[in-house]
């Protein structure tokens, strides 16, 4: 009988020293998870908190793996998390809760507008209760148009807005074509809409359809 109790005794005492570590394990991941997100936020006065789901214990982690997220449409909520150590890949499972500001509309905003200073204002909340993922860098949305309505005290998305037209869609545009020691300017009316950067078609007067990019106002480049 003796002999039993001081075994259960020693397994009970076994499975006690290893939780510090297992709890160390975990803690010691999240407080790195937590960094990585805070690192992909690019905002310094975001709060981060971070639950790891998988059971970190049953894993072979690395003291220092190298983080990265499979997808970066989100940053927040329920995400998938991969963990490399060396060349062996982890996948956790994570939630992450981010509390930061994030821009919304000061009041009615119709379609096609161009944003102005007053019309947004930072709002400092839950970024992942929200079911936008919206801008938090006001110049984002400052000069750039409404593709659709926005409510007052809405959250501002990116997919809300466009860039400002360059070139529109009909308009008489000069169009340069550079080469290794040579320059040609012509002209040619666009056949799209289109903002800077943004690729745009161009009808030449041979009646030759050109496709360049939108450099400035009035103004496509090819480069040869």
């Amino acid at each position: 009988m003796g002999f039993w109790r001081k075994s259960i005794l020693c397994k009970i005492f076994f499975l006690v020293s290893l939780t510090p570590a297992v709890a160390a394990d975990r803690d010691q991941i999240t407080a790195q998870i937590k960094t990585f997100i805070q690192g992909q936020l690019g905002a310094p006065s975001a709060e981060v908190n971070v639950v790891v789901k998988t059971p970190v214990e049953r894993l072979e982690l690395c003291s220092e793996p190298q983080l990265s997220l499979p997808s970066r449409k989100k940053i927040w909520g329920t995400l998938s998390i991969r963990a490399m150590c060396g060349t062996t890949r982890h996948f956790l499972q994570a939630s992450v809760q981010v509390t930061a500001p994030y821009l919304v509309a000061t009041r009615p905003i119709p379609p096609k507008q161009k944003i102005q200073a007053e019309d947004v204002t930072l709002q400092r909340g839950r970024l992942d209760a929200l079911s936008v993922s919206p801008l938090t860098d006001p110049s984002l949305a400052i000069g750039a148009i409404s593709i659709r309505m926005i409510g007052a005290g809405q959250p501002i998305a990116g997919s809300m807005l466009r860039n400002p037209w360059a070139i529109k869609m009909g308009e008489t545009v000069k169009v340069t074509v550079a080469g290794e020691g040579f320059s040609i300017v012509s002209e040619g009316k666009s056949m799209d809409n289109a903002a800077i950067n943004d690729t745009v078609r161009i009808r030449m007067e041979s009646g030759q359809i050109i496709t360049g990019i939108a450099a400035e106002k009035g103004l496509v480049k090819i480069v040869q």
